[in-house]
């Protein structure tokens, strides 16, 4: 038989981020991970988890496993490799405001 894996009982503290940042968290992968441990900690097993996020048992497996290991950053994306982005983030910002003010003149901006 399989051996169950849950997160270890968490503070009230730490449910209430893991609660914030399921409702708000600007990443909607965080947002699941933060999901997925509240409910591990409730009692749901890995099989599931996989069911509801439709993802692979061992990326939940690794999900609770850095939560265990790092806390709440744990759940952030980890850094990817990629080209280095071609604008600073005052540029993306400005570009937005640019945007914003005439949305028909993209070219303009």
């Amino acid at each position: 038989m399989a051996r169950l894996k849950f997160v270890k009982t968490i503070s009230e503290e730490i449910k209430e981020q893991l609660n914030q940042m399921y409702a708000s968290h600007p990443n909607f992968r965080v947002r699941q991970r933060a999901h997925a441990i509240l409910l591990s900690s409730k009692g749901y097993p890995i099989a599931k988890l996989q069911d509801i996020f439709e993802v692979d048992r061992d990326t939940i497996s690794i999900w609770l496993d850095r939560f265990e290991r790092q806390g709440i950053v744990g759940l952030e994306d980890m850094p990817r490799s990629g080209r280095t982005p071609i604008y600073t983030d005052e540029e993306i910002t400005l570009f937005k405001e640019l945007i914003d003010k005439e949305p028909r003149q993209i070219k303009k901006a």
